[in-house]
C-alpha cells in the first residue's frame, strides 16, 4: 500500500487484539492518518487527553466493558457523541448490536483492508 499525504483525521481503534490492532495502525498511518489505540472498554481518561478522534473503529468483544456498552457511553457523553462510530466483528448478530451501540456502521469479519479504508473515508467525508 502506498503512503499518501497525511489527512490530519485521527481514528481511535478500540480492540483487544494486538496483532489486528498493529495491522489496522500500519494500514491507517500508511492511508494518511493519525492514530490512537485502546485494548480494552475501559475508556477512563483517555479520549480526554490528546485531540479527539474523528472516527471510531470498536471491536464488539472487549475487556471489562463489551462494544455496545462501550458505544452506549460513547454517545451519551457530550464531548464524543458526534463521533462516528464503525463497529468491526466477527459476531454474527452485529447489525443488531451495532444499532443499540448507537454506532453509524459496522464491517462484517472477515473483510478486506480496502473496504474498510473506503468505509472510514465515506464516513468522515458525509
Amino acid at each position: 500500500m502506498r503512503q499518501t499525504r497525511p489527512s490530519s483525521k485521527t481514528i481511535l481503534i478500540i480492540d483487544d487484539d494486538i496483532d489486528f490492532q498493529t495491522i489496522l495502525r500500519t494500514i491507517f498511518h500508511q492511508s494518511g492518518f493519525m492514530v490512537r489505540s485502546l485494548f480494552s472498554g475501559q475508556l477512563g481518561d483517555s479520549l480526554r487527553k490528546g485531540p479527539q478522534p474523528d472516527i471510531i473503529l470498536l471491536d464488539i468483544d472487549l475487556p471489562y466493558l463489551n462494544g455496545v456498552e462501550v458505544g452506549k457511553q460513547l454517545k451519551s457523553n457530550e464531548q464524543t457523541k458526534d463521533i462516528p462510530v464503525i463497529m468491526v466483528s466477527a459476531n454474527p448478530f452485529l447489525d443488531q448490536l451495532c444499532r443499540e451501540a448507537g454506532a453509524v456502521d459496522f464491517v462484517q469479519k472477515p473483510f478486506t483492508l480496502q473496504a474498510l479504508i473506503k468505509k472510514v473515508r465515506d464516513r468522515l467525508a458525509a
